[in-house]
């Protein structure tokens, strides 16, 4: 039987808790703290505009960000990093120590007081990692439908609460996803980018807690060999067999991190390396504007990264060395 899960608040980025447990230590009044969250959801408007080539956003009321504050606040109570007892919350110990952390330690404070206070985390990357071959597909749209297609994988939760989960374990470096269709037939596939064990390892990412134990989740590891034959596979396949023909960088990332199990990051990081020194393929990227339209989220998600200059690095073109 599918334990149906309830909602949660509907944070979908880390930078956003960050900007409100920023303010609480401020000791910041409760309107500015809304106009800083505005200010950060302008920032991610202002990137996807920069890609898209639309400008600066233009959306008066997302200054506000009065259900983003109130959403910031009660997750920032649920995870005990602040407390809310007063009329102006503190931070307490688990909120200093989510501040005073980068990087890896960061995200497994979060991942730690996140998996704790819901089951919503471990719920998913466990019934991810038992899906018939290891990828999930479900309805893109809000809709009815969701849910039944939720519950065939063991997850029992609304699409909202299941899209906010999914950003929270990408932001992890737990799964990764990308959408393809149109219109009602768009679809969002998800899998897991690590594997779960229940002993401890050395080179673990983060841990989660599920109900009854922590899981350690170990990331996917690729020979650069294996990398470069999959990537070279699919630029072809996208570049109609046409060596150093254009393609979209998001486009090519997709497939190469859905064949091999990875990270954007993971892709980001092997490629650069590649565009510098590889002595089988020459690797040349170059600007310009996405073309395609999708959903916030999605947009945000496929964003390629930003070259020396802070424009973003759209095409890809791919040649063998002779």
């Amino acid at each position: 039987m599918v334990v149906k899960l309830g909602t949660i608040p509907l944070v979908r980025r880390l930078e956003y808790i960050v900007v409100y447990l920023e303010g609480v230590a401020k000791g910041l009044d409760k309107q500015i703290i809304q106009t800083e969250l505005g200010r950060r959801k302008i920032e991610f408007e202002y990137d996807k505009n920069l890609a898209l080539g639309r400008g600066n956003p233009r959306r008066p009321h997302i200054k506000k960000a009065e259900y983003l504050h109130r959403y910031c606040f009660r997750l920032s109570r649920d995870l005990g990093f602040i407390d809310a007892s007063s009329t102006n919350p503190r931070l307490l110990e688990g909120g200093l120590c989510f501040l005073d952390s980068s990087g890896l330690v960061r995200l497994r404070v979060f991942s730690e007081a996140y998996s704790q206070a819901y089951p919503h985390l471990g719920v998913l990357i466990n019934a991810l990692s038992q899906v018939q071959g290891g990828c999930a597909v479900l309805p893109m749209m809000n809709k009815p439908e969701f849910r039944s297609y939720a519950e065939a994988i063991n997850v029992g939760m609304s699409q909202v609460v299941f899209d906010t989960v999914r950003d929270i374990a990408t932001s992890l470096g737990l799964l990764n996803w990308f959408v393809d269709g149109v219109g009602a037939e768009r679809r969002q596939h998800v899998y897991l980018t690590c594997v779960l064990m229940k002993e401890k390892m050395d080179s673990y990412l983060v841990r989660v807690w599920d109900r009854f134990c922590w899981l350690y989740t170990v990331p996917n590891l690729v020979d650069a060999t294996v990398f470069r034959s999959t990537l070279y596979k699919n630029y072809l396949e996208l570049a109609d067999n046409i060596p150093g023909s254009p393609v979209f960088y998001s486009y090519i990332r997709e497939k190469v991190c859905a064949d091999l199990r990875l990270r954007d990051e993971q892709f980001d990081y092997a490629v650069m390396e590649m565009v510098n020194r590889d002595d089988h393929l020459n690797i040349v990227w170059s600007e310009g504007t996405l073309s395609y339209g999708r959903d916030s989220a999605s947009i945000l998600k496929s964003l390629p990264p930003k070259n020396e200059w802070g424009d973003y690095v759209v095409y890809l073109k791919i040649m063998r060395r002779s």
